[in-house]
């Protein structure tokens, strides 16, 4: 059978675009022995039921049903087209006439070209303007710059306003304590437990209750968490160090002898510098050796178990353009239905240099540091304020081929025919 000619009479968008797009990227890798060029639209000429036909074609056929049919590669790999051909004509009955071409195929090559240069979903505001488009019309492109500009002035307004809130927020603050002074018991407890046939004993036990006073106390921002990081020497410097062979044979030191320091990072306490605008986060680790390690380590640990390590904090991306994200969570629950969304929380990247362990970065959840929940309300009501505003924006520019979803904080394009 002869090549048809190249031709769209359903003036399907993007056809060329994908056809160069298919030979380039996945001819060389399947092999077809008698494979030559895609054949787009229909074409009433050709029999694209013929058993041997053993091309490729990607098209509508009468019924505006898109067709995948059988071909063959090497004569000892054979693609599973019968079964492709079931699951995406299935698929494809649900495609209208007068959208894109390419929605009716999920498992074929023309589901990589949407993913690859027509479809993109971004979980970054920020991604939508700067991503690289392959395929980027001009009107899609001038009115996604006239809206940037939009963009950027909103934002600044309110990542300053959120710097102004975390300077607050790092400062210290008062806190409510409880001061235990002494023991007692409830009579009501006791004879509650009494009641119930509890013994005498356990009763009593069960009954003790503290007894204080509150007291209001200055305190510092601070996460807790614990992470940990175990070094040793070679057996060359233990070697060295316990006197050579004389001095491990005396000691009864073998490869097999722990000399070891571990060093147990358990909190950061943050504060606010005015005077530098930056936020210092201080790492507290806890030192652990063993036997010998207190030996060969004993210059690190010639000022106690606990060291102090200063360095800094910073938000590590804006706050106001994540978008939801799926939890994984709620997907590898059966029982879910629905993939639930959320935002990510907002992360401080905690940067030690001068630490005398690796532990250099630490990347710190809001959700970790203590007394956080009127701070992560006062940031939920700023976050859906700054998305109402950029709602604004998206219905005033409208840019072609985009939408944002508000509830989301998302943007999702698609270069189809509607715009």
């Amino acid at each position: 059978m002869e090549e048809a000619p190249f031709s769209n009479p359903n003036n399907i968008p993007w056809v060329e675009e994908a056809s160069n797009y298919l030979k380039t990227k996945y001819e060389p890798d399947y092999q077809l022995k008698s494979y030559k060029n895609f054949i787009m639209g229909y074409h009433p000429e050709i029999d694209y039921d013929a058993p041997n036909n053993e091309r490729i074609i990607i098209g509508k056929d009468s019924s505006y049903v898109f067709r995948w049919l059988k071909r063959r590669l090497d004569d000892s790999d054979y693609l599973e087209t019968d079964r492709l051909l079931s699951e995406n004509e299935e698929k494809a009955k649900r495609f209208k006439e007068g959208r894109s071409v390419l929605y009716g195929i999920n498992e074929s090559f023309m589901y990589f070209f949407i993913k690859d240069q027509l479809f993109y979903d971004f979980d970054n505001l920020t991604d939508f303007f700067s991503n690289s488009y392959i395929l980027d019309p001009k009107s899609f492109k001038n009115k996604r710059t006239e809206l940037k500009n939009e963009f950027d002035e909103l934002s600044s307004v309110f990542q300053n306003y959120l710097n102004g809130k975390n300077k607050e927020f790092f400062k210290p603050y008062n806190k409510t304590e409880f001061v235990k002074t002494g023991e007692d018991y409830s009579t009501k407890a006791y004879d509650m437990f009494r009641s119930a046939d509890v013994d005498p004993l356990l009763a009593m036990s069960f009954s003790k209750v503290s007894t204080g006073y509150n007291r209001e106390t200055e305190v510092m921002r601070t996460a807790y968490f614990s992470k940990t990081e175990t070094i040793e020497p070679t057996w060359d410097e233990i070697k060295e160090y316990f006197g050579g062979l004389q001095g491990l044979m005396d000691r009864g030191i073998t490869k097999e002898t722990p000399v070891q320091l571990n060093y147990e990072a358990k909190a950061i306490e943050f504060s606010y510098e005015n005077k530098s605008n930056r936020i210092i986060a201080a790492l507290y680790i806890v030192l652990h050796a063993s036997s010998l390690g207190k030996e060969f380590y004993s210059d690190i640990l010639k000022n106690g178990n606990t060291i102090k390590i200063i360095g800094e904090a910073q938000m590590m991306e804006d706050y106001f353009h994540s978008s939801a994200l799926r939890d994984i969570r709620s997907r590898n629950d059966k029982r879910s239905r629905n993939d639930k969304m959320i935002y990510p929380p907002l992360i401080y990247e905690c940067k030690f240099p001068k630490n005398p362990s690796n532990i250099t970065k630490l990347d710190i959840s809001l959700e970790l540091i203590a007394d956080n929940s009127n701070y992560k309300d006062e940031l939920k009501k700023l976050k859906s304020l700054f998305t109402d505003e950029v709602e604004l924006l998206f219905d005033k520019v409208k840019v072609p081929y985009t939408r944002y979803f508000k509830e989301y904080n998302k943007v999702i394009v698609f270069l189809s025919s509607d715009e």
